[in-house]
């Protein structure tokens, strides 16, 4: 599989387990590409990232402006998409994490029966319902993506981001081929719970200690950290070390 990968990275937030990943298996990439979004939140790790990950080859974008009516994580796919040249595209999140080393055999071999593969949420749906395919862990062929619009915008209460996309695959018959659980892990909220701690709040604990245990992965990492991230980081840890 020739793979591009397709990550959007607010530009309030680091990701150092994501940065090492990216480091450890650069070569089963061809384009990784970033597209920074603002946040209007401070601090900004924006310049620190792009400078700390210079030698991973990695194609930077900063999100253009966009109006009200439209959707940012739509406009910074399709933005990202222009640059991106193989025949397949990995859309991913920071919080998606491969713990298991028979990922990639698994994506390799559904890649041979399905020209989509993905996650999948929300195993306790309804008998009949439609189960989110979810972006935290998408790979599309260019064939399939030159089938459909291009929309990754999220239309509440209908559905989420990639929503779009799913269900004209629906409407189309083209199957998606599952990833199995068992191979990664896929944390809620970490974004927004850095911004907690970061102004002192509690975290949203949506799995008991998952949370702490990325904070304390990351503070191993080889590749560079900045220093106010790492204080609070460990300084979050140190008052937590009981719960």
């Amino acid at each position: 599989m020739q793979i591009d990968l397709i990550l959007l990275w607010p530009n309030n937030c680091d990701y150092p387990l994501w940065r090492q990943f990216i480091r450890d298996n650069r070569n089963r990439l061809n384009r990784v590409i970033i597209v920074f979004t603002e946040t209007n939140v401070l601090p900004k790790f924006q310049e620190f990232v792009q400078k700390n990950m210079m030698e991973d080859n990695v194609t930077f974008i900063t999100n253009r402006d966009h109006s009200g009516n439209e959707d940012w994580r739509d406009v910074a796919t399709n933005e990202a998409l222009k640059y991106s040249d193989s025949e397949w595209v990995w859309f991913t999140e920071q919080d998606f994490i491969i713990n298991d080393s028979k990922f990639w055999q698994d994506v390799q071999q559904l890649a041979t029966v399905e020209k989509s593969i993905a996650v999948f949420q929300d195993f306790g749906a309804p008998s009949g319902a439609l189960r989110r395919m979810h972006p935290c862990c998408w790979f599309l062929h260019k064939t399939i993506l030159s089938q459909i619009k291009k929309d990754f915008s999220a239309k509440p209460p209908e559905y989420d981001h990639f929503g779009c996309i799913q269900k004209q695959l629906h409407e189309k018959g083209i199957l998606t081929a599952v990833i199995p659980e068992n191979t990664y892990l896929h944390l809620n909220g970490l974004s927004h719970n850095w911004y907690l701690i970061q102004n002192g709040q509690k975290p949203i604990d949506y799995n008991p200690g998952q949370f702490k245990l990325w904070l304390t992965e990351c503070l191993k990492v080889r590749v560079p950290l900045l220093d106010s991230w790492k204080n609070t980081a460990k300084r979050y840890l140190e008052s937590n070390k009981s719960n």
